[in-house]
């Protein structure tokens, strides 16, 4: 007969390999070591975990669609077993390179503002791509990339011009969207800067996440990239999760690139 330390393991062990099944079976493989790490000792603690892993695989699931590459449609989640089914977001972009995701921290926020200059982080690239979550607060939200003059400093200063975006798509997010977005490299930046320009009255997002590349054309030969943002069915600040995938098109298995609670 097991002990309560040794049943307490057993049960531990069932639902690692429980969630690792589940998570397989969606196309997600996420290692058994940081698993691990998260199930720490309290039954609370097991619980939270279980909610966060199938917030990540609903997430999964809806990002193998290809309708998130052209707009933000929503997805149901089976947060716990006794709640009402919770609408998740996903965004999408397709032809995008299999190249290094990166994470870049975003200039501090003034006045529910946040402009961050691009100017040199893509040296050589022609074509870069942004996605990323956050929670959306007020209506007068936009977020997009932006070709300001060298003499306009501080984009966010009221009554500044700053033209038009440089990456098309929808500039206005709410509720939980992600935001996902496909530039191009304007020419001739000798007098002009890029600035990624948020606007929220959250002060969120404090990170992006970039790929670039330097090639002329991707074709057809790139792969999906999505983000996501899920409802976990836990109490704030543990209510969503974001997450940020790639399919490539080569290949049917989905890669988990990056998955956090939504700051």
């Amino acid at each position: 007969m097991l002990n309560r330390r040794q049943s307490g393991q057993a049960l531990v062990g069932v639902l690692v390999v429980t969630v690792l099944i589940f998570l397989l079976a969606g196309g997600v493989a996420i290692g058994v070591t940081s698993l691990l790490a998260r199930m720490r000792t309290t039954g609370s603690d097991i619980t939270n975990d279980f909610a966060v892993q199938s917030a990540v695989a609903a997430a999964a699931s809806a990002s193998q669609t290809s309708a998130c590459a052209p707009g933000k449609p929503s997805f149901f989640k089976f947060a716990q077993p006794s709640a009402s089914p919770q609408s998740g977001f996903c965004a999408g972009l397709d032809n995008v390179p299999s190249t290094p995701l990166t994470s870049k921290d975003l200039a501090p926020w003034s006045s529910h503002c946040s402009a961050t200059d691009l100017t040199a982080g893509f040296p050589g690239s022609t074509r870069f791509w942004i996605v990323f979550g956050a929670r959306w607060l007020g209506l007068n939200t936009s977020a997009n990339v932006y070709r300001v003059p060298v003499s306009n400093s501080t984009p966010c200063n009221p009554g500044i011009s700053i033209g038009n975006p440089v990456c098309p798509g929808a500039n206005n997010p709410a509720g939980g969207y992600p935001i996902a977005l496909s530039c191009s490299v304007p020419t001739n930046l000798s007098t002009d800067h890029l600035y990624l320009v948020i606007r929220n009255m959250a002060d969120q997002p404090t990170q992006a996440f970039f790929i670039s590349s330097t090639a002329s054309s991707i074709g057809t030969s790139g792969g999906m990239l999505y983000t996501t943002v899920t409802p976990t069915g836990l109490p704030p600040p543990a209510d969503y999760e974001e997450a940020v995938f790639y399919l490539p098109s080569t290949a049917a298995q989905l890669k988990l690139l990056y998955e956090a609670r939504l700051p």
